[in-house]
Order: C-alpha cells, then structure tokens, then sequence
C-alpha cells in the first residue's frame, strides 16, 4: 500500500505516474475545447468538472478510495470560504447596481469631464492601494468589480482591460503586502522575517507595477471607445453616491483584521439599510426575484457548482501523489545556483496552476525550495521573493483561481459583458501578474538581485528562529 509522508493513502489510477495526471488534466483539456469551440459560459464550465470527474473514477483502481477523496475535497475549508464569499459578495455587488450607483458616478464623471482612457489606469491603482493595505485579493475584487466594470463599459472602456486592472491590482498587493498570507508564507517557509522580505521585495514589485501601469495608461487609449453623446444622467442619482461608504468600510474593515466573509456579512447589511433609508430599494423588492438578494445568489451559483467539481479534482490530483513525485525529481537536478532558483521558479507555477491556490502552493513548496536554495547558500528572502511573486504572478493569469473566478462571476453577474465575452480574453490584459513573470525570470537568468548568505547571517537567523 502506497502512502504519503503524512501517512494517508495514495489514490492510485491505471497508467501509474502519467495515469495520476488524468483528473488535472481532463478538466484542463476539456476547459480549453469548450473556449476553443466557442462555447465559454461559466454554466458550460460545470460539463467540464463533470467529465473530469467521470475520467477520474474510470482511471482509479480503489473506487471506494475515489469517493472518499472526491468527498474530502469538499470538506476543505478553502472549498467553505470561497463558496460564501462569492455568495455575499455577488449580494453586495447588486445592493450597489440596485440602488442606481452606476448612474451617480456616470453623473460625477460627465460632470467632472474625466478622461475615460484613464479609467483602466486608475481603477488598477485603485486596486494597488486597497490590496496593499488589506493583503487581500479576494477583497479588493470584490470591493472594486462591482462599482468600475459597470462604470468604465459604461462609458466605452475595454471590459478585459478593466478586468485585467481589477486582477493585476488586486495582486500587487497580495504579493508585497506584510499582512498579506502569501507574504507571511513565502517568509516563513523560507526562515525569513516579514519586514525583511517585504523590503527586499519592493525593487521587484514597483518595477512591474511601474511597468503595468504604464501598459494600463497606453491600452487604456488605444482601445477605450467614445462615451455615448446622448448620456444625460439625472442629477438626482447624485444622492446614490452615498452607497460608495460601502466600499470604504469594507476597506476599513479589513485594515482592523477582520476577514472577508464576516466584512461581506457587515457590508452586506448596510448595504440593505441604506438602500430602505434612502428609498433606493423598497422593503418589497428585496424579497422578489429579481431583487437583490437572489439576484445576487442566483448570479454566483454558476461559479459555486464549477468550485464544487474544481476543489473535487484537485484533492483527488492532489492524494494521487503526482505532485509529490514532480518535487522529488526536481530536487536532484540542481547543479548551480541559477538552475536551483529556475527549478523553485517551476516548482511554484506547477503548483499554483495545480492547487489553484496560492498560498497552499507557496505552504507546500516553500519548504522544498528553502532546501534547494540553502545548499547554494541563496539568501533566504530572495527565495521568498522568487516563490511569492512568481506564485501570484500564476494565480494572477489563471481563470479558475479563486480571486480570478470571484472577478468573473461579478462581472458576468453585472450584466454588462458582450455576448461574445470570453474569460480567455482577460489573462492577456493582467499586465502586472505578466510583468512579474519578466522580472524575476530576468533577474534569476541575469543574477539580479540574487544574494548569498554568510557564516554569520546563517547564525543570527538561526538564533532569531530559534528564538
């Protein structure tokens, strides 16, 4: 009987190593068919989780095993999380859409004469500042999406440009951010201080923000259309501009460390208030079908049912023992310091593209990489720095991360997408999830910024960890 170090059993499929491939892999492959051939509806979404499901329990030898694997996937308190926030946060996405928000900052923005080819710039700085304040990308999607999708299609703006914002945003601060759990991770895995590491990480994070930012502002003219000139917005939508306290409280929220189910429950709740104070949503509608609370649960369900079959396959991915055997290859290859940080580099993006999930990826190869690096003496925050950024780099341009989904869904719920849309179409535009892939590959192919340890560091480290 085959077994991991942790002493569970393995989940074994015919075809052996190659074989331990299938569920990853046929929901990936069918993903891609279904978008190849046109058909991109997240609903679609579920016939592929379907087929990958029914390819696993072909290929398994212990269908009694599969089932409890399958099950366990859906036990994973991730699976929990992601489920309720979608729900809450796709309530408080038509809470705001409901009141007439849209309108009020259409009103602000003719009246101010903004440029709109600045949107796509400002709505990922807007995004910068919230998720390196709170460390979250789940959050910052949420708190964003709902308010300047809407806003910037509105007044002609590329929706995956806006997308790729809200996404490349949204990550910047997940990657630099101290309270951030894949900066806490990334640290910790590697035998790092938090401060230290977040320090040494600024060159790397402003030089593909800066970069990103730059692509934002050029895109954002080439391809934002003209606003309709007949857009007369009453100004008495003006008083809706009191619902952007919303978004502002949940950002406060966050900062005091409360998480972001119990933020969306509050939010959620003033959000209701306001709307029956100011007569924006009567108490009737909010119990109709088209009110928002159902709207809201009703435009999340499609990415809730996908999550269902995604945390299945990945556990049974996962309890294979496929991952663990990449690992074991990989740490024998090593010759120079160089090849160390291109197989941790790897490592970290066959991880997150298979657990879907950042910080998991960065728990379960960080100590790996640690042990990689330490036998070139590599300091230890420059393999923090290497594993973080390239992990939220991959999270940032993969469509079934949780925070990727979680934008999609409030898009796709705000009713504003063109028929045609296609999720494949925002990977393109997350500029700075693509820059971060150009600077740490640069800087691991050219040696830039990498670093060694001396005796003495390794004993204070080893003092302070001790400690």
């Amino acid at each position: 009987m085959h077994e991991h170090e942790d002493g569970s059993q393995k989940l074994a499929f015919y075809g052996g190593e190659v074989g331990s491939w299938a569920p990853i892999l046929s929901l990936v492959l069918f993903m891609i068919g279904l978008v190849v051939t046109g058909h991109v509806s997240l609903k679609l979404f579920w016939t592929a989780g379907f087929f990958a499901l029914c390819v696993s329990f072909l290929f398994a030898k212990d269908k009694k095993l599969f089932n409890s694997t399958a099950l366990s996937g859906l036990t994973d308190p991730m699976f929990s999380v992601l489920c309720m926030a979608f729900i809450l946060a796709g309530i408080l996405s038509q809470l705001l859409r409901q009141s007439g928000l849209i309108n009020g900052l259409l009103w602000l923005t003719t009246t101010l004469h903004l440029n709109t080819s600045f949107i796509p710039l400002i709505t990922f700085l807007t995004c910068v500042m919230i998720s390196t304040s709170c460390g979250t990308t789940g959050g910052t999607v949420s708190t964003v999406t709902p308010i300047m999708l809407p806003l910037a299609v509105s007044l002609g703006c590329n929706p995956s440009l806006i997308m790729g914002a809200i996404i490349s945003g949204s990550y910047f601060g997940d990657n630099l951010a101290p309270i951030s759990d894949t900066t806490i991770a990334s640290a910790y895995t590697q035998e790092a201080e938090v401060p230290a590491v977040v320090r040494s990480r600024l060159v790397y994070s402003l030089t593909a923000g800066f970069a990103a930012a730059l692509l934002f502002m050029y895109f954002g003219f080439k391809t934002t259309g003209t606003a309709p000139e007949n857009l007369n917005i009453d100004p008495a939508y003006a008083k809706t501009l009191i619902m952007l306290i919303i978004p502002v409280i949940m950002v406060i929220l966050m900062l005091r460390g409360m998480d972001l189910v119990p933020t969306l429950i509050v939010c959620n709740m003033i959000g209701i208030g306001l709307n029956l104070i100011l007569g924006f949503v009567g108490l009737e509608k909010l119990f109709l079908a088209d009110g928002p609370i159902i709207a809201g649960i009703e435009g999340m369900l499609s990415i809730v049912v996908f999550c269902m079959f995604l945390f299945q396959i990945l556990q049974l991915t996962k309890q294979s023992g496929a991952f663990d055997t990449i690992i074991e290859k990989a740490q024998s290859i090593c010759k120079t310091p160089m090849q160390s940080e291109l197989v941790c580099a790897f490592l970290i993006i066959f991880a997150v593209a298979t657990i879907a999930i950042s910080t998991v990826a960065i728990v379960v190869v960080g100590p790996i990489a640690r042990q990689i690096l330490k036998k070139f003496n590599i300091d230890r925050k420059r393999g923090a720095n290497i594993i973080d950024g390239l992990g939220a780099a991959t999270a940032g341009v993969l469509p079934y991360n949780g925070s990727f989904m979680m934008a999609t869904a409030l898009a796709v719920s705000s009713g504003v997408l063109p028929d045609d849309f296609s999720v494949l179409s925002i990977p393109p535009y997350s500029f700075h999830c693509i820059m971060l892939f150009v600077v740490f590959f640069i800087s691991i192919f050219t040696g830039w910024g990498r670093k060694f340890e001396t005796p003495e560091e390794k004993v204070q480290v080893a003092e302070l960890t001790n400690n």
